[in-house]
Protein backbone atom coordinates (compact mmCIF):
# COMPACT_ATOMS: atom_id res chain seq x y z
CA UNK A 1 0.00 0.00 0.00
CA UNK A 2 2.73 2.38 0.96
CA UNK A 3 4.47 2.02 -2.82
CA UNK A 4 0.98 3.38 -4.64
CA UNK A 5 1.37 6.83 -2.91
CA UNK A 6 5.12 7.16 -3.70
CA UNK A 7 4.08 5.89 -7.82
CA UNK A 8 1.63 8.09 -7.84
CA UNK A 9 3.58 11.47 -7.06
CA UNK A 10 5.94 10.58 -9.49
CA UNK A 11 3.46 10.25 -12.33
CA UNK A 12 2.47 13.85 -11.45
CA UNK A 13 6.17 15.56 -11.44
CA UNK A 14 6.18 14.64 -14.90
CA UNK A 15 5.44 17.75 -16.82
CA UNK A 16 4.26 17.78 -20.49
CA UNK A 17 5.76 20.24 -23.22
CA UNK A 18 6.95 20.51 -26.60
CA UNK A 19 10.04 20.22 -28.07
CA UNK A 20 10.62 23.15 -30.19
CA UNK A 21 12.42 21.23 -32.84
CA UNK A 22 10.35 18.77 -34.16
CA UNK A 23 6.92 19.78 -32.18
CA UNK A 24 6.24 16.60 -30.66
CA UNK A 25 5.02 16.37 -26.96
CA UNK A 26 7.45 14.94 -24.34
CA UNK A 27 7.36 14.45 -20.79
CA UNK A 28 10.28 15.45 -18.37
CA UNK A 29 10.63 15.69 -14.62
CA UNK A 30 11.32 19.44 -13.44
CA UNK A 31 13.13 18.07 -10.53
CA UNK A 32 16.27 16.43 -12.63
CA UNK A 33 15.90 19.07 -15.39
CA UNK A 34 16.27 22.16 -13.00
CA UNK A 35 14.13 24.35 -14.24
CA UNK A 36 11.17 24.55 -17.05
CA UNK A 37 12.90 26.96 -19.09
CA UNK A 38 15.75 24.61 -20.06
CA UNK A 39 14.04 21.57 -21.23
CA UNK A 40 13.36 22.78 -24.88
CA UNK A 41 14.11 19.74 -26.83
CA UNK A 42 12.80 15.99 -26.95
CA UNK A 43 16.17 14.77 -27.74
CA UNK A 44 19.68 14.80 -28.26
CA UNK A 45 18.97 14.96 -32.46
CA UNK A 46 16.49 17.81 -31.98
CA UNK A 47 18.88 19.62 -30.05
CA UNK A 48 22.01 19.03 -32.68
CA UNK A 49 19.75 20.03 -35.27
CA UNK A 50 17.16 23.18 -34.53
CA UNK A 51 15.30 23.16 -37.07
CA UNK A 52 13.43 25.97 -35.39
CA UNK A 53 15.77 28.08 -36.71
CA UNK A 54 17.09 26.64 -39.59
CA UNK A 55 14.49 25.94 -41.41
CA UNK A 56 11.36 28.39 -40.36
CA UNK A 57 10.87 29.08 -44.08
CA UNK A 58 9.41 26.24 -44.33
CA UNK A 59 6.60 27.61 -42.04
CA UNK A 60 6.55 30.19 -44.29
CA UNK A 61 5.89 28.17 -47.74
CA UNK A 62 3.11 25.91 -45.92
CA UNK A 63 1.36 29.07 -44.73
CA UNK A 64 1.47 30.50 -48.56
CA UNK A 65 0.01 27.42 -50.16
CA UNK A 66 -2.83 27.62 -47.75
CA UNK A 67 -3.38 30.93 -48.05
CA UNK A 68 -3.67 30.22 -52.07
CA UNK A 69 -6.33 28.65 -51.50
CA UNK A 70 -9.99 28.78 -50.33
CA UNK A 71 -10.01 29.00 -46.57
CA UNK A 72 -11.39 25.44 -46.00
CA UNK A 73 -9.25 23.43 -48.45
CA UNK A 74 -6.72 21.78 -47.01
CA UNK A 75 -2.71 20.70 -48.36
CA UNK A 76 -0.72 17.65 -48.10
CA UNK A 77 3.10 18.35 -46.90
CA UNK A 78 3.97 16.56 -49.90
CA UNK A 79 2.45 19.52 -51.80
CA UNK A 80 5.42 21.90 -50.45
CA UNK A 81 8.03 19.59 -50.59
CA UNK A 82 7.16 18.95 -54.19
CA UNK A 83 6.96 22.75 -55.12
CA UNK A 84 10.94 23.54 -52.92
CA UNK A 85 12.68 20.13 -53.67
CA UNK A 86 11.05 18.40 -56.87
CA UNK A 87 13.99 16.21 -57.24
CA UNK A 88 14.55 14.69 -53.72
CA UNK A 89 10.84 15.81 -51.97
CA UNK A 90 10.59 12.29 -49.75
CA UNK A 91 13.91 13.40 -47.38
CA UNK A 92 12.57 16.47 -46.91
CA UNK A 93 8.95 15.69 -45.80
CA UNK A 94 9.60 14.93 -41.82
CA UNK A 95 11.25 18.53 -41.91
CA UNK A 96 7.99 20.06 -43.59
CA UNK A 97 5.80 17.77 -41.56
CA UNK A 98 7.97 19.50 -38.10
CA UNK A 99 6.98 22.70 -39.48
CA UNK A 100 3.20 21.90 -39.75
CA UNK A 101 3.71 20.84 -35.89
CA UNK A 102 5.32 24.34 -34.98
CA UNK A 103 2.27 26.25 -37.01
CA UNK A 104 -0.33 23.89 -35.17
CA UNK A 105 1.31 25.22 -31.56
CA UNK A 106 1.67 28.83 -32.81
CA UNK A 107 -1.93 28.18 -33.30
CA UNK A 108 -1.82 29.14 -37.24
CA UNK A 109 -2.93 25.65 -38.97
CA UNK A 110 -4.41 22.63 -37.73
CA UNK A 111 -3.74 19.26 -39.20
CA UNK A 112 -5.91 16.31 -40.22
CA UNK A 113 -6.59 13.10 -40.54
CA UNK A 114 -9.68 11.30 -42.76
CA UNK A 115 -11.28 14.79 -42.17
CA UNK A 116 -11.32 15.28 -38.41
CA UNK A 117 -8.47 17.39 -36.76
CA UNK A 118 -5.97 15.05 -34.55
CA UNK A 119 -5.96 15.36 -31.03
CA UNK A 120 -2.23 14.81 -30.36
CA UNK A 121 1.20 15.82 -32.32
CA UNK A 122 2.37 12.51 -32.01
CA UNK A 123 0.16 11.41 -35.10
CA UNK A 124 1.18 8.32 -37.20
CA UNK A 125 -0.37 8.13 -41.11
CA UNK A 126 -1.13 10.35 -43.62
CA UNK A 127 -1.73 13.93 -42.72
CA UNK A 128 -3.59 17.11 -44.11
CA UNK A 129 -2.89 20.88 -43.06
CA UNK A 130 -6.08 23.45 -42.95
CA UNK A 131 -5.82 26.86 -41.71
CA UNK A 132 -7.08 27.81 -38.27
Amino acid sequence: MSNIPKLFNALLLDMESFCQSCGRPFTYDPKRSGSENVVKYCSKKCRREKRDKKESFLEEEILNLLMSRDHDKTICPSEVARLLYPDDFKNYMEDIRCAGRRLVLKEKITITQKGREVDTLNFKGPIRFKLK
